[in-house]
């Protein structure tokens, strides 16, 4: 049975203002398995022009010992059928384009 998943992901995306290009996002999406995770994960980001770099910490949100406000609010959106896949803020690292 599907359930809420999450991961940190490391992604690729056009540049900010910055100009920086990568960043790290806690994404909680509906899946049965690590592989379906990801594949849900890489499907939604690619939509937006992003390219998937790694994933982390995949688990299901049950298994999520204390999540941050923002991340308890994605988990219930995917809970409650709002979404299938949610991602939080995106935190950008230094890493201009030449």
């Amino acid at each position: 049975m599907k359930e809420p998943w999450t991961g940190q992901v490391h992604l690729l995306t056009p540049p900010v203002k910055s100009g920086n290009t990568r960043c790290w996002v806690n994404v909680v999406a509906l899946a049965e398995s690590t592989d379906e995770y990801s594949a849900m994960v890489r499907s939604t980001l690619a939509r937006r022009s992003w390219s998937v770099l790694e994933i982390r910490r995949c688990v299901p949100a049950a298994e999520c010992m204390e999540p941050i406000r923002e991340h308890k609010l994605q988990i219930e959106q995917v809970r409650e059928g709002l979404e299938q896949c949610i991602c939080g803020t995106l935190h950008y690292y230094p890493s201009r384009m030449a």
